[in-house]
């Protein structure tokens, strides 16, 4: 989308919004209708996400000023589209789904509160946006379900963004094919030289997530390591840690067994990548099992959506939590607390409930513990003592 920095706009959500479904039209009450305006929303939005001088131009204030209160409005969509799909027969959702929707809307409101006070606020409004965006992240690399889109020709229409903002944008859209393209021209870039070693690596976490997660291919996976390994492709840490990747990724190739399908094998499937994962990390290389992780939560996720009454689900829960915590960079930062307080509000007073509020209780200490010590704020107590309660069995 081109905006010349005096606030020119060409303004094409809606061609774009149709082009992805094919011009098919919809009645305006219908969810497959709103979900196009949101995702318009976000395709109009991104340019100026991304562009500090785009997004702080007063003569572009209005636009910026309508489109955010559009995408708060249908960011419930969203919301209600995700409570509403639990209720569906043989269906369910994963239960971080609610909570990034939830964290999707919220963040847009603040989005637009800052926006509109305007000043020094402007920066904070443009942070909180990009945070909104970073959820719809989240979601699209989780697994394979969902359809891949492609706008075609209106993908020019981001030539003005640089090629980091560029490839998120691809990835927010579900152009993953596109974002991949984009992801290699970064690397092979001479001007990623000049990227922040840090940006790059989570560029290439996001890629990394596309190709194991999205797209399940290992010789995929292999091609974008071997190429971030040729390229020097961020920090020396994260160097260090694509040799691990490889040589999971080439473990992976050499597979011969069909894919699980039922629900135990799924299960049993991630547990073994999960120890394989553990097997590969050394003190100095501790991140070297993330393609095995990331491999294991795909299946566990899989079996969750596949088998919503599944007696293995809480143990699915217990496992995503426990291996969420070994993928720092791939996840959000708490979203092994959501599969854990799941796990004991779906199974109280139960053996499982009381080994996910032990895991529970063990990481917020952790993440509450310092040099200084532990403390833990009084709400988080009280939320702790609630989750003890509900997930002690009755003594006999």
């Amino acid at each position: 989308m081109k905006f010349s920095k005096n606030g020119s706009v060409i303004c094409i959500a809606l061609a774009l919004t149709v082009s992805a479904y094919g011009g098919k039209k919809t009645l305006p009450n219908d969810w497959r209708a709103r979900m196009q305006t949101l995702l318009g929303d976000v395709v109009v939005m991104f340019p100026f996400a991304y562009d500090q001088e785009l997004y702080t131009n007063k003569d572009n204030a209005v636009f910026i000023k309508d489109s955010l209160a559009s995408l708060k409005k249908h960011s419930s969509s969203l919301n209600d589209h995700l409570r509403n799909f639990s209720d569906r027969k043989g269906a369910a959702v994963d239960p971080i789904l609610p909570y990034i929707a939830d964290e999707f809307a919220e963040e847009l409101k603040l989005a637009e509160s800052k926006f509109n006070e305007g000043g020094s606020s402007l920066k904070q409004s443009q942070v909180y946006l990009q945070s909104a965006l970073n959820k719809c992240i989240q979601c699209h690399t989780q697994t394979s379900k969902g359809r891949e889109l492609n706008f075609g020709k209106f993908s020019d229409q981001y030539a003005d963004l640089k090629p980091v903002s560029r490839f998120y944008s691809l990835v927010v859209t579900r152009q993953f094919s596109e974002s991949l393209k984009q992801f290699d021209e970064i690397i092979a870039s001479s001007n990623s030289k000049k990227q922040s070693p840090g940006s790059l690596d989570q560029v290439g976490r996001t890629a990394l997530a596309i190709a194991v997660r999205v797209k399940e291919d290992p010789k995929l996976t292999l091609k974008i390591l071997n190429a971030m390994e040729e390229n020097e492709t961020g920090t020396s840490a994260f160097r260090s840690d694509v040799k691990g990747w490889k040589n999971a990724s080439i473990l992976w190739q050499t597979e011969t067994a069909a894919p699980p399908k039922k629900d135990s094998e799924m299960l049993s499937k991630a547990k073994e990548l999960v120890q394989q994962g553990k097997k590969s990390e050394t003190l100095s290389n501790f991140q070297s099992g993330s393609v095995s992780y990331l491999r294991a939560v795909t299946y566990l996720h899989k079996l969750i959506e596949q088998f919503p009454q599944s007696k293995l689900k809480p143990e699915a829960y217990l496992l995503l939590a426990s291996t969420y915590e070994l993928l720092p960079g791939f996840a959000l930062w708490d979203v092994s607390e959501h599969y854990l307080t799941s796990c004991i509000v779906e199974n109280p007073h139960s053996e499982i409930g009381e080994k996910c509020f032990a895991e529970y209780e063990d990481q917020t200490t952790m993440g509450y513990t310092g040099t200084a010590g532990t403390f833990i704020p009084g709400p988080v107590i009280e939320h702790i003592n609630r989750m003890k309660k509900l997930s002690a069995r009755e003594k006999k």
